[in-house]
């Protein structure tokens, strides 16, 4: 579980470090940093690592919902991750040494149809340094983020999962995300959002919003 936490200022937002605390079969490890990536300090082979980090952890958290030969390319790819980072919308997790490596991202942002609610999605962290605390420590950032410089007073996430089964995953999600404070909404048809992706879904499936106020 997350141990101390200290911030810093780099280009108007701030950089947050952590070190995890011993017990419960952590390490101790330190070193981790949270910050928005910007052109300049996100290499391309970095862009690389982990828009594949992103697409590996998708694959096996959208098994059963798109075809397999979709999985290891649905989520994302290069030029919608850069997009992101061009917005300042693209939030990173490093660890160790000065720079440190990219183990963690999280997409932060404005909704354009509500400039009070934020949005936070595409959350992944690397399998040898998750269940460390790094995803909520992630998400908190988000949310300060956009209460203390956007003014946001609710943030949002929206969950897709199956509409007649039970997808391993999404059911962790579903109970992980209420246990940080976060309120289960409205459920919406993801084809009448997306019906673009008609021909890779295998199975229906729904978007469920969920908020928090902040």
């Amino acid at each position: 579980r997350p141990g101390t936490a200290r911030a810093r200022t780099t280009g108007g937002w701030s950089v947050v470090t952590f070190a995890m605390t011993k017990g419960d079969g952590e390490a101790g490890d330190g070193g981790y940093k949270i910050g928005f990536e910007t052109e300049e300090t996100l290499g391309e082979d970095e862009l690389a690592s982990l828009c594949e980090l992103i697409n590996r952890t998708y694959a096996v958290a959208e098994e059963g919902l798109f075809k397999e030969e979709l999985l290891l390319t649905q989520r994302t790819n290069r030029a919608d991750l850069a997009s992101r980072v061009a917005r300042g919308q693209l939030v990173t997790t490093r660890f160790g040494g000065e720079r440190g490596e990219i183990i963690g991202c999280i997409t932060c942002e404005i909704l354009k149809a509500d400039a009070t609610t934020g949005e936070f999605g595409m959350l992944v962290t690397r399998p040898d340094h998750r269940h460390k605390g790094v995803g909520r420590r992630m998400i908190a950032y988000c949310e300060d983020f956009c209460r203390k410089e956007k003014g946001a007073k609710t943030m949002q996430l929206v969950l897709l999962h199956p509409k007649t089964w039970k997808q391993k995953s999404k059911e962790i999600l579903k109970v992980w995300y209420p246990k940080l404070g976060y309120s289960k909404g409205e459920e919406l048809d993801f084809l009448e959002l997306y019906p673009q992706h008609a021909e890779g879904l295998i199975t229906e499936t729904l978007f469920t919003v969920y908020s928090k106020a902040l």
